[in-house]
């Protein structure tokens, strides 16, 4: 069933700060009728989207030309707390998108509820400050895919007065091509990719960047479902895994080369061009060579020795900070590939050669080192923050100490000093030590402090359990999902800043 829309211009405003319908003409000392009093722009049309999260209308009159923005607000849905999702598009920044056709203006409305008559409120702001506003009931179908985010199993659904500093997060599949989806904290679908994903997603730029690992291409989605696709510029790359993350100047991606298995990080354009690359092997083969040991017991090309699994760029002193699964976390210069430290459990085989313990930080006080670790990120308060997974190496030479496990998995955050080469605990969330995730999951924090949390393998790898916590670690929701083993239904998930939108350009 396609969307049906019902819109009624109502309403005029003009300057916000005067509250006048009318401005004066100029030399006549009698008030003129504003742009919003003589517009005529009408809904000429409305057409369904992609998805049934997306619905465009044309906009058609005589002053279109005299339109500075266009900007609309979803009502919430009675109930729920989520921020109403509130977007602008500057005139310029449809016409870049080829919205703009004469007399004629398509406005993009994303992030609707499904299968709901959404209230969607139309401003029109033209060049002389007024504002024309048109109120729209959108009627969407229900989401066609089987999604397992549709049902979420509620163990707290977040109140109407509590406080959180997110309102939505980004989904990302694993394993299996399923499309990305933002789902909002009342548990609400409000977004989905029409591209599928396996694993490496990021919200960056107003849209969604997606590796697609079996075409080794780069797809970009933007959020009204238009897509385009490049193909990155290093021939070598046969798979993507794991993350895109946001790098100093481009997209940090994790490919496979050809015959190697996680152990390259490559900076790319939009457009795939490779501006710079760690290769983990050469580093670590160069560095522990040059120190007397034999980088060959360490470092085995072609098997998964490495496995990293997030990267991020640490602006405050230009370096890459790296998850190595089976090993450790490790800090490099960004522009030399230099290693500056190394962090993690000290009783697994890497600790065994000296070059490489002497790079490593000392833990203090009772914090929990890092083991099997994912989703790196720097806090508001500058800690490293990780998912803490507590879950031994898998794929250590034969023999080889594959280090601690621990019986639950926890949210850890350490301040780094690299001058005294020690690592401190700060943020410690265990959940009372009742969740164990072995493999995958995530935590990020928001600029307040609140918490998402995902724990990709509960419950012995059959749900999928997604927490918001508010700056006291309070639970503000607890949704969970059926899942299997692999993390196929969302291996990580990630905060999105989907409620107060805005393109420019």
């Amino acid at each position: 069933m396609a969307a049906l829309i019902l819109l009624a211009f109502g309403l005029v405003s003009c300057d916000g700060d005067s509250g006048s319908d009318q401005v004066v003409a100029p030399g006549s000392g009698s008030p003129a009728p504003t742009f919003a009093i003589t517009s005529d722009i009408a809904v000429l049309a409305q057409r369904p989207g992609p998805t049934a999260f997306i619905s465009f209308l044309d906009l058609t009159g005589t002053n279109v030309s005299a339109l500075v923005e266009i900007s609309y607000t979803i009502a919430a849905k009675a109930g729920t707390a989520s921020r109403p999702v509130s977007v602008t598009y500057t005139i310029e920044s449809l016409r870049d998108r080829g919205r703009v056709s004469g007399s004629t203006v398509t406005l993009p409305v994303f992030g609707l509820y499904a299968n709901l008559s959404n209230s969607v409120t139309v401003n029109l702001r033209f060049t002389d400050n007024s504002v024309k506003v048109a109120t729209a009931t959108i009627v969407t179908p229900d989401y066609a895919i089987a999604s397992p985010f549709k049902t979420p199993s509620v163990t707290a659904m977040r109140g109407t007065s509590a406080a959180l500093g997110f309102d939505f997060f980004l989904m990302k599949p694993n394993s299996v091509q399923a499309p990305a989806t933002i789902i909002d904290s009342d548990g609400n679908i409000r977004w989905a990719s029409t591209s599928l994903v396996d694993q490496a997603v990021l919200f960056r730029a107003n849209g969604i960047d997606i590796a697609d690992s079996s075409k080794s291409a780069l797809n970009r989605e933007e959020l009204d479902g238009s897509t385009k696709t490049v193909t990155p510029s290093n021939p070598s790359f046969v798979q993507f895994h794991h993350e895109l993350t946001q790098g100093k100047v481009g997209i940090l991606a994790q490919p496979n080369l050809t015959g190697r298995l996680e152990d390259y990080l490559a900076e790319l354009t939009p457009d795939g061009v490779e501006i710079r690359s760690w290769d983990f092997a050469s580093i670590f083969e160069k560095y522990m060579r040059s120190q007397g040991d034999d980088p060959a017991l360490f470092v085995r090309r072609g098997v998964d020795w490495f496995h990293v699994n997030s990267a991020i760029y640490d602006a405050r002193d230009n370096s890459i900070i790296a998850s190595s699964r089976e090993n450790f976390i490790v800090k490099l210069d960004y522009d030399t590939g230099s290693i500056k430290w190394i962090f993690g459990d000290t009783t697994k085989y890497w600790h065994s050669f000296a070059s490489l313990r002497a790079k490593a930080l000392t833990l203090t006080g009772e914090g929990l080192a890092p083991i099997g670790q994912h989703s790196l990120s720097i806090a508001p308060d500058g800690e490293l923050l990780m998912f803490n997974n507590g879950y031994a190496s898998m794929n250590q030479p034969a023999g080889a100490a594959i280090g601690a496990s621990r019986l639950y998995s926890a949210v850890t955050g350490f301040f780094i000093d690299p001058v005294a080469k020690t690592a401190t605990p700060g943020i410690t969330f265990d959940d009372n030590k009742t969740v164990h995730s072995i493999i995958c999951s995530s935590a990020y924090i928001s600029p307040d402090g609140s918490m998402l949390i995902q724990y990709s393998q509960a419950e012995n790898g059959t749900i999928l359990r997604m927490k918001g916590l508010n700056p006291e670690r309070q639970t503000v929701f607890d949704f969970s999902y059926s899942t299997v083993f692999g993390c196929i239904n969302s291996w990580s998930a990630t905060i999105v800043p989907f409620a107060n939108i805005r393109f420019s350009s």
